[in-house]
């Protein structure tokens, strides 16, 4: 009999699929909970595999930007440093679907091979396999089925309306750069929003920003542009300019076809040609932007740099162009680190100013690091709404993302239905709330809403608020788990991943960890008797909110004061424990 694999389980029935007989590559979202165990491509990887395609992905990467660097750098910038993340979550998933389809198919003893459809990058990875250990591949024609996926945390109507008027008519026409003489370049992300306010507080400071990440609210914005000044936009002929310079470097570009080997396949004839497009399908876009920002940097008139991140494409082409130009930077922490990902944040700024040790991740000695505490520790939260008659509780899913292999594209469904099949279970009475993360494909929460009729899904309210509103919340590796206990309400941490995380959800933690429905049952309950939630100090702790307001470091840091502060030289914090 011969194994048969898909492309994806759209317009399949998953019940009809039988793990040794069928492997799908691509899980559709509605099948993330109900697709047999071991018919999904990376249910043929444990943890360690998965950890080792994430390492693999980046030795790939890091292969291919050897031969590509040198022709790749445009206007003296090596666009595939600049990029470097965006090739990752490329490369990542195919590394990952390589490992575990040779994993399924060396493993069913099968000669065989049937392709369910005619999708290129399956044809490929299952001719690879085959050539290596001898498979027939035979083929049928399918049409395949995909997903629409948007990010499920869109604003408001009249919020994108005018955001996207705004970027419509200054990026038509162009907005020349206007600066205050020692100004403060800000790139906008709503935990830099308490320092943007103290600057605009202090008549002395000058804190400009720029129009590619504006801050959180148009008058910000404005008292920004006002005090401090702005990066502009470039006009049509710049832009046409850097589109030919673009395609000047294009043209005729030759690169190497060098080996990018992953457990014996070599998958360069695949990852070779979509690094190219990652960089050729951004590079003019980006040329004109570093052209205006590296103009801003030279006036001379810009005097420290903050942003929230150095890993996107944004944040690290603004950083190197600030190096470039002798101008210090100040990375503020954006969000907490708990999926790993082989290419780290915080690592081109001179100073780095982090929440707490254990959010960042695994991180090497470093004496840049400064634990200054969570950006919003100073500002108000609100009240905790009134218990009613009936539980209420919010679950958080568990997030995932293509630069890592470690959490499976289905965790997010698995978690989904886990959890509110557990509140069902435990306690019948309860109102269940699902929160999508903002980078959550948008087609995910309705089928939770389908499948458990009553469930509400909101992704609007402020997470402070919904948190506020809710008297347990389901957590999953998101900052949004530890800004529950700003607001008092109770975490029990949920773990279907297989993947064992660190502290505060792992390891010497008082917050209660389920790792499957029973255990979550269980769980709540003890919660409906009324027995107590632990585990709140530690969240706090984790989260870095049981330190004063950390404004005063951060403007310490930005006015080079950093010997006021003891530098975080990290040692293999976070792996177990939050003991000081």
């Amino acid at each position: 009999m011969a194994i048969r694999v898909h492309s994806s389980s759209a317009g399949l029935d998953p019940a009809a699929l039988v793990p040794g007989a069928d492997v799908v590559l691509e899980v559709d979202p509605a099948h993330g909970f109900d697709l047999p165990g071991g018919v999904a491509v990376r249910d043929h990887l444990d943890d360690e595999d998965r950890r080792g395609a994430d390492v693999q992905a980046l030795e790939a990467v890091n292969r291919w930007r050897a031969h590509a660097d040198e022709p790749l750098t445009v206007d003296g910038i090596c666009w595939p440093q600049v990029l470097e993340f965006e090739l990752l979550t490329r490369f990542t998933p195919l590394v990952a679907d390589a490992v575990g389809l040779q994993r399924a198919l060396v493993g069913a003893c099968e000669r065989d091979v049937l392709l369910g459809d005619a999708e290129p990058r399956t044809r490929f990875l299952v001719d690879r396999v085959a050539a290596r250990h001898g498979l027939r591949v035979r083929g049928e024609r399918r049409e395949i089925a995909t997903g629409q996926y948007e990010r499920s945390g869109r604003p408001p109507l009249l919020r994108r309306l005018r955001h996207d008027l705004f970027t419509s008519v200054t990026t038509t026409l162009g907005v020349p750069t206007r600066l205050a003489p020692a100004s403060t370049l800000l790139r906008g992300y709503w935990p830099l929003m308490p320092l943007l306010d103290a600057m605009l507080g202090d008549p002395g400071r000058r804190p400009a920003v720029t129009l590619t990440a504006l801050p959180s609210g148009p008058r910000r914005t404005l008292r920004a542009a006002a005090q401090g000044g702005w990066v502009g936009r470039p006009g049509p002929r710049a832009r046409a300019a850097a589109r030919a310079r673009a395609a000047a470097a294009l043209r005729g570009l030759d690169l190497p076809d060098v080996a990018l080997d992953v457990a014996g396949l070599d998958l360069g004839p695949w990852l070779r040609p979509a690094a190219v497009e990652i960089v050729a399908s951004r590079l003019a876009a980006r040329l004109w932007t570093a052209a205006s920002m590296r103009r801003a940097l030279s006036s001379g008139r810009i005097e420290r740099v903050v942003v929230p991140f150095d890993d996107e494409p944004g944040g690290r082409l603004i950083t190197l162009l600030a190096r470039e130009a002798g101008i210090p930077t100040l990375l503020v922490q954006h969000g907490a680190y708990f999926l790993p990902c082989v290419v780290a944040d915080m690592t081109l700024a001179d100073r780095v100013a982090i929440w707490s040790r254990w959010v960042v991740g695994q991180r090497a000695p470093d004496p840049r690091l400064h634990e200054v505490g969570y950006p919003l520790a100073g500002q108000p939260v609100p009240p905790r709404a009134a218990q009613g008659a009936h539980p209420r509780i919010v679950v958080l899913p568990q997030p995932h993302h293509p630069s890592t292999a470690v959490v499976e594209t289905r965790a997010w469904m698995r978690h989904c239905v886990t959890a509110v099949a557990a509140v069902r279970d435990a306690l019948p009475e309860a109102t269940v709330t699902v929160r999508p993360h903002p980078a959550d494909p948008a087609n995910l929460a309705p089928l939770i809403a389908e499948r458990f009729p009553g469930v509400v899904v909101d992704a609007q309210t402020p997470i402070l608020e919904l948190l506020a509103g809710h008297d347990l919340c389901i957590g999953a590796t998101t900052s949004a788990t530890l800004q529950a206990a700003l607001v008092k309400t109770p975490v029990v941490f949920l773990n279907i991943t297989g993947h064992e995380w660190d502290f505060p959800f792992g390891g010497a933690t008082a917050v209660p960890i389920a790792r499957d429905g029973a255990q979550l049952a269980a769980a709540l309950t003890a919660f409906g008797r009324g027995s107590p939630i632990p585990g709140r100090e530690h969240l706090l702790r984790a989260l870095g909110a049981d330190r004063p307001d950390p404004t005063p470091a951060l403007l310490a840091l930005l006015d080079g004061a950093a010997e006021a502060l003891e530098p975080l030289v990290l040692a293999g914090v976070g792996r177990s424990e939050g003991d000081d």
